[in-house]
């Protein structure tokens, strides 16, 4: 469980997961601290993967206590952006997710792995 750096459009985030019952803190870089942007509710966050999908900012969050891999999209426009969810994936046990790209003959591949 950790906490994990987004960068994006300029911006400096924080994603910050709760394992024992909280909700995914997300903060946003304000120029001296960071300022809390958003909590996504999440139960039993064990670990976040940050990726990108085209130009769209992802942020993966294995949710061990429900089984479930959730998968959200940075929306909306600064100072509005906003997390939101783009699809759920049933995997129980689900302790951690990873990402890599594959080179293929016809092109680059990327894969999540729950």
């Amino acid at each position: 469980h950790g906490v994990n750096h987004i960068s994006h459009g300029g911006r400096d985030y924080l994603a910050i997961p709760n394992y024992y019952g909280g909700d995914t803190a997300i903060y946003r870089w304000e120029g001296h601290r960071f300022g809390e942007l958003q909590r996504i509710k999440t139960d039993g966050a064990g670990s976040l993967e940050v990726f990108k999908q085209g130009k769209d900012q992802m942020l993966g969050i294995a949710e061990f206590n429900v089984g479930v891999a959730a998968i959200y999209v940075l929306k909306g426009a600064y100072p509005n952006e906003r997390f939101a969810l783009w699809q759920k994936v049933s995997a129980p046990g689900v302790g951690s997710m990873a990402t890599f790209e594959i080179e293929l003959d016809n092109g680059g591949r990327q894969l999540l792995l729950i």
